[in-house]
């Protein structure tokens, strides 16, 4: 289990849901929604890995992992 290591991926998804929420403002602009699709995946696979690593259990962090493919996919 590695905090300093999760605690930087809880970062970069909370700044990749407000990037998307910026993007999802400006959506006429060109290439905006694309953006806030790959910002909404990035935030995702952030949090869910991040979660994996808060994990203690094998089975909870079978479940995280199992989630983080959601943002990647």
């Amino acid at each position: 289990m590695s905090v300093s290591y999760a605690i930087w991926l809880i970062v970069s998804g909370v700044i990749a849901f407000l990037v998307a929420s910026l993007s999802w403002q400006r959506r006429t602009a060109p290439g905006a929604l694309a953006l806030v699709v790959l910002s909404l995946a990035m935030g995702v696979w952030s949090l869910t890995y991040a979660f994996f690593w808060l994990s203690s259990s094998p089975a909870a962090q079978v479940f995280w992992m199992n989630m983080t493919f959601c943002g990647v996919v």
